[in-house]
């Protein structure tokens, strides 16, 4: 944003939450073709599980493309908008607590010890 700030050009950053796509299907499967026989299998297999109930109740993708619309359309677009009730709250937990804080926060929701 800053470099581009003195050519009149104002950038936003779009964080969806969860949002029922075509894209979840996309996700698990890469997910569980890379999940075999490493490190990252406890990771990832909590993390499918985690994604995937999210996705069956994640609403359609509408306010995303209106927070598009705004940021393309608005004179003064918000610098960052966070889109549906999971990102809303991940921002807010993340802006009130500590880095290490917020990293204990995200594992405990993949049922991992910190």
């Amino acid at each position: 944003r800053q470099e581009v700030h003195q050519f009149g050009i104002k950038v936003s950053i779009i964080e969806p939450g969860s949002f029922s796509t075509g894209f979840g299907g996309v996700v698990l499967k890469q997910f569980e073709q890379i999940k075999g026989g490493n490190d990252y299998k406890e990771l990832v297999d909590n993390f499918i599980q985690s994604y995937s109930a999210g996705q069956e109740k994640a609403p359609t993708p509408e306010p995303v493309v209106e927070a598009m619309v705004d940021a393309m359309e608005n004179e003064n677009p918000q610098t960052r908008y966070l889109v549906g009730n999971d990102a809303n709250a991940l921002g807010k937990a993340k802006n009130s607590m500590s880095d290490i804080e917020f990293d204990q926060l995200v594992y405990k929701q993949y049922k991992l010890n910190y």
